[in-house]
């Protein structure tokens, strides 16, 4: 039973082949085969509407298969396409049919994070609150790069006044973790803890670590 295969998707288009014929794929079997978007009833000789592509055959073959073939496309489009076959004495018969989407091009990757601004060990760590939700949107940047399936980590906005506590270190230690970084984060702190200069400072190059 012959069918219609379709292959080697990417970004920019994908294959196809019509496989399995009834005959040898020659032209002493058929006129051509094409890849369309519409339909004909079977044996008419009306040409299915909407082609997109055409293969001819060779004059002799042994073998029931076309060759592949490219056909451009637009990345995260899906595309549903009929082949049909002009046989030399009965019409046009229906090959098969597939579907195929191309994939979605990757996001890039974001810049590194200049923010939380390194901090001195030993001196009074200021942490602005811009800083920290800067900070926090260029985990999300990160994370719709790296894991775009999770979307944006939901973390607490902080404004000017407010305290970097435990639980707001730990979204973002954890908002990092899940995208598993090269250089792994610093240890957890619960209520009460000191997060110290280090802990700060490893936050942001464990998040710069990602590839």
């Amino acid at each position: 039973m012959a069918w219609l295969w379709f292959t080697n998707a990417d970004e920019t288009g994908f294959e196809w082949s019509a496989r399995d014929l009834g005959n040898p794929w020659s032209s002493d079997s058929y006129q051509r085969i094409v890849l369309c978007t519409g339909s004909t009833p079977e044996g008419s000789s009306t040409a299915p509407s909407g082609i997109v592509d055409t293969v001819y055959p060779p004059i002799d073959s042994s073998g029931n298969h076309t060759p592949f073939r490219r056909i451009g496309g637009t990345a995260g489009n899906t595309y549903a396409r009929n082949a049909y076959a002009l046989t030399r004495s009965a019409g046009w018969w229906l090959v098969g049919w597939a579907t195929i989407t191309l994939p979605s091009p990757p996001n890039p990757r974001p810049d590194n994070s200049m923010y939380p601004s390194a901090k001195t060990v030993g001196v009074g760590i200021n942490v602005t609150a811009s800083e920290w939700n800067s900070f926090f949107t260029r985990i999300n940047d990160f994370r719709r790069y790296k894991i775009p399936s999770q979307g944006n980590y939901g973390y607490t906005t902080v404004q000017s006044g407010n305290i970097i506590e435990a639980h707001l270190y730990r979204q973002a230690r954890e908002a990092i973790n899940a995208m598993s970084p090269p250089l792994s984060v610093p240890l957890s702190r619960g209520t009460g803890e000191i997060i110290s200069a280090s802990d700060i400072n490893r936050l942001r190059d464990s998040l710069n670590s990602i590839t």
